[in-house]
């Protein structure tokens, strides 16, 4: 093992797969963001359209019933 350590190109591999896995958990984070995003939008959407309950846009959505009060009292406040 210590010899791999000081091997330059080991230790730049172990780098760019370093790399690679932050860049994975940074694309997995946006979409996750991006997709919640989508959600609360369509959420929105349902509000001021007056179709359903916010337990229903809960259930629809699978945001929970205190995300979409939440958005429902921000559309109320528009």
């Amino acid at each position: 093992v210590k010899d791999l350590s000081r091997d330059p190109e080991f230790v730049g591999y172990y780098n760019l797969e370093e790399a690679h896995k932050q860049d994975l958990i940074a694309a997995e984070d946006y979409g996750f963001e991006k997709g919640m995003n989508r959600l609360k939008e369509t959420a929105k959407k349902l509000l001021k359209m007056g179709l359903g309950t916010p337990e229903e846009i809960s259930k629809a959505t699978e945001l929970s019933i205190e995300e979409i009060i939440e958005l429902k009292e921000e559309i109320e406040k528009i």
